[in-house]
């Protein structure tokens, strides 16, 4: 294990220099991976508000129930009209009832009927009947023709009339008035007493050149299984990665809406229960808007939104976000992962390739520098890449935000405008109650006897209306009293048999109002005899009956206040006061306007504003029983190019919002928000958006190009100027490893280079110098000029001090004469290899060998004192023999011989010098005196103690104090001293 890690420890770091563009590439992925995961969170959280804010206008059952009828009226007018269907007409309605009246639509009762012959309306048949108990079809066809009669004013007998009332009465309530039911609420659901239960009635006519040629009647029980109708058919189709629902919030019978995904997980289970709890539940109804960023339920992502007039919640939620298919999606990411898979690749073969084989690749200088100079390079373009995709992405997505807020802001201004033109009407009216005639009720009892052509009240009637800029149109301007004495005028801009129903009623209205008031303020003497009909009083009876309202406190609770109503086609606004003399009220003064009487002004600043724009188109459509129609006159291209999102819209019933990056388009579809009925298209060229995104992304490019060239260009010609001298050096210690001196490194610049190849030079020269004095000198004297730098300093002669130690292989003529040459000499080279280490450990120096002799000289330097020098040079002994245990113990295990050695030690004065002749021109240096000669005697008498063969000189013994470990030897006690016994270096001498 210790090898291995010595082998890979030297390759972990250019491991980890090969790896760091990998990971700086992987985080910036991660970056990329992070900006597009935002950018698909935004995306989510925009669609998310749009299916919101459909669920939460489409919740209720009779909005539901007036898109289906107004969608089967479509289907039966299509129906009608192609010939080959009147062969089975029954069999043609069942069919269009299932493509209308899914299975989310409640139990309900329906007839539609037909007019074979338009110009002979008293010829109506029942088609198609779908009720749940026998009914007569005759007494249903004059309900309908009744009906039909009053909304077109048809001609009809009075018997015929009283009896159709008796029947509408009957199937309908006694509460509904075929009038108010035929000219208010037409096409438009109206509530019913029909068999002592609640319910739902809509009737719808199909018209052509005021002729009538169809119709139907639908009615539908009203109870919690019809509100749950109408949330199950606001959930609409399940769009493709949406699951939708509305969530129970207070007690009631109708439970939650919700697709079964969601009631099956567990994560919404626990989260509806803490939803529900107080605490939760009022905080939500505090900030009433959903989550920025919803709620994350494990697989899903929920979004809610309070529904203020609702007891439910609406509820979308998204699969969450996987990273993993972001991934799989992006070309970036995939680049990054195939060139990081093949990196690791590349570098796990060479670890494993060295380390079976023990042969690595040698990167030439070449390639290593251009690999880190790439590595430097590609993560600063690696950034810049990343930071220009960013800042194009975010770029891109800003503009497109951009324009899709000024468009939504020039779509918010019709509804904008309608509430200042309403302002405007209220104005107007305050202005016209302000006037002079006002405040004389003899004038006002004049100008109601004069009626329509009193020129007084057609002043009134037009001047604070048309003077207005612009001008303002009325549908119906009247002035009522007490004794139902009134003056109306009718606009142009709808038909007075329209209106003539909620004119009527509230004409009843305001003269019951009336006369309630006098009668309570004590002048009943101004009342005088009821001047309502019968008809007028029904008309005020079902509404107090149907709204358990009095008509006094409905007239002062609307008093001065925008009232809203449905007349055939027509939206209408009511506005309505009253005029006091001596603090009671003697008059009324109504004022009535359309939609229509102002929504083209309105719409007109908007289609002006766009037509500013030439890349964009807007349509405007009013959304009727026969389809969609352009209320403005444009090409029949913008229509066709517009018209198949409309039906889209009218299909999903919300709004609707399309990027189309193929075509370059963005296209809204919303119904208006005031003008009922008015969709709104617009149509954006996103063009200049892509043609900007291209030139950033063009100029932004050029400049990573020129950058990249600059890089390359930067790094060629630093490679030259690095690498070019580099290699010449590299070329010249090859020469002069193989001995070849004659290399001449020339590099002429003033830089750190040219100073290595001055150097360089000066090297060479002292090279040859020194070639040359190893020819005449021994090694040991040129070592010594080389230290001393001074030629005449090296040969000056000098006396020191010194320990001499001379060291003998025992019989080594007998060894060399019974053994191979080559075991000899490997002997000796190992044997002065290991001995010369143990010298030089304790600062002695091999002064030279002599055959198989060892004469070392320890003397006073820098790195040892004159005390030191003794116990230094017997230490060194002691090491020779425990060496040579070591060895002899290798080579026993080699089966190889073992040998022994003995070691003689002196102190004394020598003479140290180089000494040569004139002859030869070989000199050498050399330790002269009796110290030298004295340590090769004792060596010689080590022979006589071989346990332990170290003769010391009796001097030396005196300096390190060990005379109570030695003994003088035998024979030569005055001349040498010896160990008693073996000792170790660790033991205190």
């Amino acid at each position: 294990m210790t090898r291995i890690s010595q082998k890979l420890l030297p390759l972990v770091i250019p491991t980890l220099i090969a790896l760091l563009p990998l990971l700086i590439l992987n985080f910036l992925g991660k970056i990329v991976l992070e900006r597009e995961y935002e950018r698909q969170l935004t995306n989510q959280q925009d669609e998310a508000r749009q299916s919101l804010e459909s669920l939460a206008g489409n919740w209720r059952f009779e909005d539901q129930m007036e898109r289906i009828s107004r969608q089967f009226l479509h289907k039966l007018d299509e129906m009608f009209t192609v010939p080959e269907t009147s062969l089975n007409l029954p069999l043609s309605v069942r069919l269009k009832l299932r493509e209308c009246f899914s299975h989310h639509f409640p139990d309900h009762q329906l007839w539609v009927f037909q007019y074979p012959d338009p110009d002979n309306p008293s010829k109506l048949q029942l088609i198609y009947s779908k009720t749940g108990k026998n009914v007569s079809q005759k007494s249903l066809c004059m309900a309908f023709h009744h009906l039909t009669s009053n909304y077109l004013s048809l001609p009809e007998m009075s018997s015929e009339s009283r009896t159709a009332k008796k029947i509408s009465e009957n199937y309908f309530g006694e509460m509904v008035q075929p009038s108010t039911l035929a000219h208010l609420q037409m096409g438009v659901p109206t509530r019913i007493i029909n068999q002592n239960r609640q319910c739902w009635l809509v009737w719808s006519l199909l018209v052509k050149n005021e002729k009538p040629y169809g119709g139907f009647i639908l009615v539908v029980p009203d109870n919690f299984q019809t509100v749950r109708s109408g949330m199950e058919i606001g959930l609409g189709k399940a769009e493709p990665g949406q699951t939708k629902g509305y969530l129970r919030i207070h007690s009631g019978k109708v439970g939650d809406v919700l697709d079964p995904i969601l009631q099956k997980s567990h994560l919404f289970r626990r989260w509806v229960r803490k939803f529900r709890s107080a605490k939760v539940f009022f905080r939500t109804l505090e900030t009433n808007a959903e989550p920025s960023k919803g709620i994350n339920l494990g697989k899903f992502r929920l979004f809610y939104r309070i529904i203020p007039d609702s007891p439910h919640l609406a509820l979308v939620a998204f699969p969450e976000l996987n990273l993993s298919k972001i991934k799989s999606k992006s070309i970036f990411y995939q680049v990054i992962q195939f060139f990081s898979l093949f990196s690791f690749s590349i570098i796990l073969f060479v670890l494993g390739r060295g380390l079976m084989l023990n042969v690595w690749p040698e990167i030439p200088l070449l390639m290593r520098f251009t690999w880190f100079y790439a590595l430097a390079v590609s993560v600063s373009l690696s950034l810049g890449v990343v930071g220009a995709f960013a800042y194009i992405q975010e770029t891109k997505a800003s503009l497109i935000r951009n324009l899709r807020q000024e468009i939504v802001s020039k779509l918010d201004s019709v509804d904008i405008g309608k509430e200042s033109i309403q302002d405007r009407y209220k104005n107007a009216f305050h202005k016209l109650l302000k006037d002079p005639v006002f405040k004389d009720p003899l004038a006002l009892e004049e100008l109601n006897r004069g009626g329509n052509k009193n020129p007084e009240f057609l002043r009134l009637s037009t001047q604070y209306f048309q003077c207005a800029t612009p001008s303002l149109t009325l549908s119906l301007f009247a002035i009522v009293d007490s004794q139902n004495n009134f003056v109306a005028t009718f606009g142009n801009r709808i038909n007075q048999n329209e209106l003539e129903g909620i004119w009527n009623f509230f004409r009843s209205a305001m003269v019951s109002s009336l006369r309630e008031r006098i009668a309570n303020k004590g002048a009943p003497k101004m009342l005088g005899k009821n001047p309502l009909s019968d008809d007028d009083e029904i008309l005020v009876k079902t509404y107090e009956g149907a709204s358990n309202n009095p008509t006094s406190e409905m007239m002062e609770e609307y008093r001065d206040w925008f009232s809203f109503f449905v007349v055939g086609k027509n939206h209408v606004t009511k506005l309505h006061d009253f005029i006091f003399f001596n603090g009671i009220e003697r008059f009324g003064v109504m004022i009535f306007w359309t939609t229509r009487d102002f929504e083209r002004q309105v719409l007109l600043k908007v289609f002006e504003e766009f037509q500013k724009r030439q890349d964009s188109i807007f349509m405007a459509y009013r959304n009727t029983e026969t389809g969609f129609e352009p209320i403005f006159n444009t090409s029949n291209s913008h229509d066709l190019m517009l018209r198949p999102l409309i039906e889209k819209l009218a299909r999903s019933d919300s709004n609707y919002i399309q990027n189309d990056e193929e075509n370059k388009v963005i296209s809204f579809i919303r119904a208006s928000r005031r003008l009922n009925g008015v969709v709104l298209a617009v149509q954006v060229k996103t063009d200049e958006i892509y043609r900007t995104i291209k030139t950033k992304s063009l100029w932004i490019g050029l400049f990573l190009l020129i950058g990249t060239i600059s890089a390359i260009s930067l790094g060629i010609l630093t490679g030259n100027r690095v690498l070019t001298p580099v290699n010449q050096l590299k070329e010249a210690l090859t020469k002069i490893k193989h001995g070849d001196l004659e290399v001449c490194l020339k590099i002429d610049r003033s830089d750190e280079f040219g100073k290595v190849g001055d150097s360089f030079d000066l090297m060479i020269d002292g090279l040859k110098k020194r070639k040359r004095f190893s020819t005449v000198i021994s090694q040991k004297a040129l070592e010594t000029i080389t230290k001393s730098h001074d030629m005449q300093a090296a040969q000056r002669v000098r006396r020191t001090q010194v320990v001499t130690l001379v060291s003998d292989i025992r019989n080594f003529t007998t060894i060399c004469e019974s053994q191979p040459v080559e075991i000899v000499i490997n002997l000796l080279n190992k044997h002065f290899d290991e001995m010369a280490k143990v010298i030089k450990k304790f600062d002695g120096r091999v002064d030279k060998f002599i055959g198989d002799a060892i004469q070392a000289v320890f003397e006073l330097d820098e790195k040892n004192n004159l005390s030191s020098i003794p116990e230094k040079a017997l230490m060194a002994a002691i090491e020779m023999l425990l060496q040579l245990e070591k060895i002899n113990a290798q080579r026993l295990a080699d089966n190889l011989f073992s040998y022994s050695i003995g070691i003689g030690l002196s102190k004394g004065e020598v003479i140290i010098g180089m000494y040569g002749d004139e002859v030869s021109k070989r000199c050498d240096f050399s330790v002269l005196g009796s110290p030298m000669k004295n340590a090769a005697h004792l060596e010689s008498l080590s022979k006589k103690v071989p346990w332990f063969p170290i003769v010391v000189d009796p001097n030396l013994a005196i300096d390190v104090d060990i005379r109570t470990r030695m003994i003088p030897l035998k024979g030569f006690e005055g001349e040498a001293m010896v160990f008693s016994e073996p000792v170790v270096l660790t033991e205190k001498i």
